[in-house]
């Protein structure tokens, strides 16, 4: 996965487009996981479609089966050297009887690892603390996001706080919880 991942960024990279990766490439990165079956990328709205065509362009495109649970204004998939990557913008979930948009933005990519002379983005783990959740994940990712906030604290409570105006009660209770209000 590494080789495809190194393809990817150095094509983004080299367009200038601004990308992160989310999903399990992000808990792996802070060890939180063993695997990740797949590459989540995340894009801003001015560099969705040279993203979309870049991935293309190196990959084979495959059809997505609407989840009425997901909003997302663009979501494509990909076949890249056997991995699936998915690219997304306007990352959105749908909860209960509202709609939570992700803010992808330059605040939300919090990390980066050099890799042959490529820049690897990552957003957040409190980014996808919140995402999970709304997800209805209760599973190991949550518990151990939770875990891992308990013994090494919230690392970007900006992007916590910036959540709780457009997140259902319950949930508006576990983030603060998380930030200690």
């Amino acid at each position: 996965m590494l080789f495809t991942l190194l393809l990817i960024a150095q094509k983004l990279n080299s367009e200038g487009i601004m990308w992160a990766l989310g999903g399990s490439s992000v808990l792996k990165k802070h060890e939180l996981v063993e695997t990740v079956n797949d590459i989540d990328i995340l894009v801003s709205k001015k560099d969705i479609e040279k993203a979309n065509q870049i991935l293309s362009n190196i990959g084979t495109k495959i059809e997505v089966q609407p989840n009425p649970n997901y909003l997302t204004t663009y979501f494509y998939s990909y076949i890249i050297m056997k991995f699936k990557v998915d690219l997304m913008c306007d990352f959105k979930i749908k909860y209960e009887n509202q709609v939570y948009s992700y803010l992808f933005d330059e605040s939300s990519i919090t990390s980066s690892d050099d890799i042959a002379k490529e820049h690897i983005y990552y957003t957040s783990l409190e980014d996808w603390y919140v995402l999970y959740r709304l997800m209805g994940r209760e599973d190991e990712k949550v518990k151990n996001l939770e875990k891992h906030f308990e013994l090494h604290g919230i690392k970007n409570p900006k992007l916590l706080s910036r959540t709780l105006e457009n997140v259902p009660k319950d949930l508006k209770l576990k983030i603060k919880y998380q930030l200690k209000l």
